[in-house]
């Protein structure tokens, strides 16, 4: 539908009229199933219209007018002109009914401003000079008024007004960045400007500009959060230089070499039990204490066998001696293992508070070299960041210069516009003010 509707006054553009009118004819017919699709229609309708009066077809022009929405964005523009097919078969009084409803509508409009000067033309055509006059002295006074009023549009665009409505109310946003691509700003301008607004040209300035605001805050935030980095690194510094005397004076750790060399002695006695196989070696305190108990009474049957017969008791003690030993030796392996493992579990924690001890010697020597590559970033990036603004803020003012520019340029022309349409009002005015005065005068 696009490619023919672009098709279609691209031919008419240059001339080749039947083939224009072909393709905006079946855009401006189809049957949309989308708000987009059915502006694209009324636009296509709108264009077929002119299309025909500007080659005096009236009653094809009022067909495709009649199309159109009569409350739509291009409904002014449709009832102006569906008013002049009906002029350009001199049927007046219909030509009346668009352009009186026009007037009714708002004044910013061209198509409005326009009417105001159509129905007096259309009275004069109906031989109704004193009503026309009536109507070309309103127009005067309304026109008067707008110039008025887009003086005071002009001031205010001077005055920043509409850069200042243009601004995001939450610039730390993105999401509201896009907010006036889809609808009017909040500004006494907005309503003189809506179709400005509306162009590709003020949507790419507009979105530069609120870019730039943007970029204009986030580098005025990282700028006012550096001297809270620069405070942090600061305390950071103040708690090493209080921290480090404390942990140096720290008695643990001057065990590590302690502890290594108890864990060493440790591994030469394991070594030895393993290596010799003492079963006693891995005893437990209460098979001890049975040991020693044993040992007492073997020095007992010694002493007492010099003087009496103790082969019973000393048989008694063999079974007993021997049957420790079958137990102590039995649960050797397991005792073993045990001791292996737990020798091993001891060199996992050494090696662990060796290698803590080995990076907190680190940090003591690197903290203070850290430190300072941290001020020299925040230096850096200080600076970095005082250029970018210097920079972002002479982009902005310029974007602010192209806006102002553009929205001048627009209330220029609108002014231009208003302005002729009340020198031919007050000329029109002054024509039948004579034409009545002779009449007058016969």
């Amino acid at each position: 539908a696009y490619a023919q509707f672009n098709l279609g006054v691209a031919f008419v553009r240059i001339g080749k009229f039947e083939e224009g009118i072909e393709q905006l004819t079946l855009v401006g017919k189809m049957k949309p199933k989308s708000s987009e699709m059915i502006a694209l229609r009324d636009k296509a309708n709108l264009a077929l219209g002119y299309a025909h009066l500007k080659y005096e077809q009236p009653e094809a022009a009022s067909e495709a007018f009649n199309r159109v929405r009569l409350n739509g964005p291009l409904s002014n523009q449709a009832l102006l002109g569906v008013g002049w097919a009906w002029n350009m078969q001199a049927q007046y009084n219909m030509a009346l009914l668009p352009w009186i409803e026009l007037k009714s509508r708002s004044t910013f409009d061209p198509a409005v401003q326009e009417s105001y000067l159509a129905i007096p033309y259309n009275f004069e055509k109906i031989a109704k000079p004193k009503l026309a006059l009536v109507y070309y002295t309103g127009a005067t006074k309304s026109y008067e008024a707008q110039l008025r009023k887009l003086n005071n549009i002009s001031k205010a665009v001077d005055g920043g007004e509409l850069l200042q409505a243009l601004r995001p109310a939450n610039l730390g946003d993105e999401t509201a960045l896009s907010l006036y691509r889809s609808k009017l700003p909040s500004s006494i301008t907005a309503p003189y400007l809506y179709s400005l607004m509306a162009t590709h040209e003020f949507q790419n300035v507009l979105k530069n500009y609120q870019d730039l605001l943007y970029l204009q805050y986030v580098l005025n935030r990282w700028q006012r959060n550096l001297p809270a980095y620069s405070l942090m690194l600061q305390e950071r510094r103040r708690a090493y230089q209080q921290k480090l005397p404390e942990v140096t004076r720290d008695t643990r750790l001057r065990k590590l070499q302690q502890l290594e060399t108890q864990r060493n002695k440790l591994a030469s006695e394991v070594s030895r039990i393993v290596n010799n196989q003492d079963v006693f070696a891995l005893a437990s305190e209460d098979e001890l204490e049975q040991l020693a108990q044993l040992e007492a009474v073997k020095r007992n049957l010694h002493a007492v066998g010099k003087k009496q017969d103790v082969a019973e008791l000393r048989e008694r003690y063999e079974l007993l001696n021997g049957l420790l030993y079958w137990q102590i030796a039995d649960d050797y392996v397991p005792r073993q293992w045990q001791l292996e493992k737990g020798l091993k579990q001891l060199d996992s924690a050494l090696a662990e508070a060796q290698a803590a001890n080995a990076s907190l010697k680190n940090a003591w020597n690197q903290a203070p070299t850290a430190f300072e590559g941290y001020a020299g970033r925040i230096k850096k990036q200080s600076s970095r960041i005082r250029s970018l603004q210097v920079k972002v803020d002479s982009a902005l003012r310029q974007q602010e210069k192209r806006i102002q520019t553009i929205a001048r340029q627009s209330l220029n022309q609108q002014r231009r516009r208003i302005e002729s349409y009340l020198v031919r009002a007050r000329f029109a005015q002054a024509r039948l003010y004579d034409s009545l005065a002779r009449a007058g005068e016969q």
